[in-house]
């Protein structure tokens, strides 16, 4: 097992929470007010009996954004505007190889054909993801019996958000679907069970 294998079954096991971990630096905590309102009315809106007895505060600790009044690792990561003043190995490298594997240079001798390091809260650098994935993509130009064309992505991005992000989610267990039995529905939402 790798050392980051290690590290998950005895964080599951020993029920560690890294996500609720304090931030320290929080003069690096530069919150966007439009993502935290966004936040706070979605809340509010889907627990409606709980927003009429609890402050914004005391929404903030119940939902893991703060503990004590300092953000959290979760909190930092999902509403400020630049966590890696505080946490700079928190960031995708995204890499666009000529081969299929990183040992293998192009026809140039180039190692890479697009190397990006995204940075953000997590909701921006997911969304600059697919944007570089989708950037660094082919598309075919198919034409039908009626001359109808039809442009079919390499990659379609329902099909790579799934496979890289939902599924390995749902197999740890950190996910959990609202209806099993039926996994590709249309209605099919996502949330985090509570023992995680």
């Amino acid at each position: 097992m790798s050392e980051y294998e290690i590290y998950s079954y005895e964080a599951f096991r020993k029920r560690i929470r890294d996500d609720l971990r304090t931030v320290d630096n929080q003069e690096f905590f530069i919150p966007d007010q439009s993502k935290i309102q966004a936040y706070l009315t979605a809340v509010k809106t889907d627990r409606a009996n709980l927003s009429k007895h609890v402050s914004d505060q005391q929404l903030f600790a119940l939902m893991g954004i703060t503990v004590s009044g300092k953000p959290t690792l979760a909190g930092l990561m999902t509403f400020s505007v630049y966590p890696q003043a505080v946490f700079p190995q928190l960031c995708i490298t995204a890499v666009c190889l000529p081969g299929t594997e990183m040992e293998i240079s192009g026809s140039d001798g180039e190692r890479f054909i697009d190397n990006r390091r995204i940075t953000g809260s997590i909701p921006d650098m997911l969304e600059e993801a697919v944007k570089f994935v989708h950037r660094n993509s082919r598309t075919k130009t198919i034409e039908d019996a009626n001359g109808h064309r039809i442009d079919k992505p390499e990659y379609p991005m329902k099909v790579v958000f799934r496979r890289k992000f939902i599924t390995p989610l749902l197999k740890s267990g950190e996910l959990k679907m609202t209806n099993p039995d039926k996994p590709r529905s249309p209605t099919q939402k996502y949330f985090r069970p509570s023992n995680t």
